[in-house]
């Protein structure tokens, strides 16, 4: 890295946005900085970053007559998922930059630099798939300023030609088994053990925010049901275990496609490993990294070209729906909550009443919402106790206030709330009786 760019002090990790003015050249021009740091971020949750910088952007062009030049800064704000080395822009390992006129030199001279805030997020990896107008909108965005470079072209373009066949009809599978197993661990460890392997390493991961996964024995039924459901051929799997793959191919055979490259192992004969919390899955270094990376976004590609989707919630799926443009035609989103789901009993729940209603509009509700519509059964909306997501409406539904909401004896409320207590006591002050709960005590 040259003495000029290392004078530009950008070394906080957690900074807002910021002004700076470093000469007296472009003062026709905005040069957006856009910037991320968080020390283990991955490929498709920095693109999924740069989308909501790049909302910004189109909101800050309709209050400003500058042309606003953004650049994407991975040289000195960097992921150690990503790094190759210190000196080399980290983004243009697969990507372009959304626009090739200007770079770091012309920053070190412009009159108007705006540093972006390390922390500007739009897509909500856990909801957005039933927001049409956001998928819609987010889309638009990638169009128009994330473009793959040359390299990963030819390697989407390679296994495209291999695996996607012209008779094949293709269904997406993406799961994420490093968070089941970070979730396994982290239930199982004794309490002396994550003393003596620190809080900071517990704290950096938080698994308990992440949606749970599949096992490997649910993620062959789903397959096995969706085969057969959407009437498809094959599947097409991405995911991050070398062993749970090896063990869906075995099952399954032929109809599974895949790619071969270098894969974490999360769990040896169907136990976790600890090294997830110790962070060894992550050291590879070099040419083994590049590659790795470049199968994992070749894969997030190729499944935003399958005709259905199936998936476990996360950062990956998020953006092959967002390439997808919701243009799928079929999807399942998993969730745990079917392990608790009495399909009979919430039937009949729903058949005693004239209309029905989701409370929540989170993983459960949306996932709750998806099967009744499966089942054909019409539900009026979504309740929710706050207003606290954009927009009035989800999978083409309205969302109500609780305290707005119109409910009678005819209403029959569905609770999509894994931990269901504080609704049910919310709901009972307010005299509904007629709800129906399903989650964990």
């Amino acid at each position: 890295m040259s003495k000029d760019k290392q004078r530009i002090k950008w070394e906080d990790l957690e900074f807002p946005e910021e002004h700076v003015k470093n000469g007296e050249n472009y003062p026709d021009k905005l040069f957006y900085i856009v910037r991320r740091y968080i020390k283990y971020e991955g490929i498709c949750s920095v693109i999924n970053s740069c989308i909501g910088h790049f909302l910004y952007i189109e909101e800050m062009k309709k209050n400003t007559q500058k042309e606003i030049v953004p650049i994407i800064d991975m040289l000195h704000y960097h992921s150690d998922l990503w790094m190759m080395d210190e000196t080399q822009n980290d983004w243009e390992l697969f990507f372009e930059q959304p626009q090739l006129v200007y770079g770091f030199n012309d920053i070190e001279k412009a009159q108007n630099v705006l540093l972006g805030s390390s922390f500007r997020i739009f897509v909500n990896y856990e909801t957005i798939y039933f927001y049409e107008d956001q998928i819609k909108l987010c889309n638009n965005i990638y169009q128009k300023y994330i473009h793959a470079n040359i390299a990963l072209k030819k390697n989407i373009r390679l296994w495209k030609d291999k695996l996607f066949l012209d008779n094949r009809k293709i269904i997406g599978c993406f799961m994420r088994m490093g968070i089941a197993a970070g979730k396994d661990i982290e239930k199982n460890l004794e309490e002396e053990k994550k003393k003596e392997l620190g809080a900071e390493l517990f704290e950096g991961w938080n698994m308990k925010y992440y949606p749970d996964c599949p096992t490997k024995q649910e993620i062959v039924c789903i397959i096995r049901k969706y085969l057969a459901q959407w009437d498809a051929t094959h599947v097409f799997v991405s995911i991050d275990d070398e062993e749970t793959l090896e063990y869906i191919k075995e099952e399954l055979g032929d109809v599974i496609l895949s790619i071969p490259r270098n894969r974490p192992q999360f769990y040896d004969r169907g136990a976790p490993k600890l090294e997830i919390y110790e962070k060894k899955f992550i050291e590879v270094e070099g040419a083994e990294r590049y590659d790795r990376n470049l199968g994992y976004l070749t894969e997030i590609y190729l499944l935003s070209q399958c005709q259905s989707f199936l998936c476990g919630r996360s950062s990956g799926a998020a953006t092959a729906v967002i390439i997808n443009g919701n243009q799928y035609q079929h999807k399942y989103y998993f969730s745990s909550l079917y392990r608790y789901l009495d399909e009979k009993s919430l039937q009949l729940f729903c058949s005693q009443y004239t209309k029905i209603y989701v409370f929540g509009t989170g993983n459960w509700g949306t996932y709750i919402a998806n099967y009744l519509s499966d089942k054909e059964i019409i539900y009026e909306g979504f309740i929710v106790s706050n207003r606290h997501i954009n927009g009035d409406t989800i999978m083409q539904h309205p969302i109500y206030q609780l305290s707005k909401a119109k409910l009678d004896d005819t209403c029959g409320v569905v609770v999509g709330v894994k931990s269901y207590q504080t609704i049910v006591t919310e709901l009972e002050k307010r005299g509904i009786k007629n709800y129906y709960v399903i989650g964990e005590v």
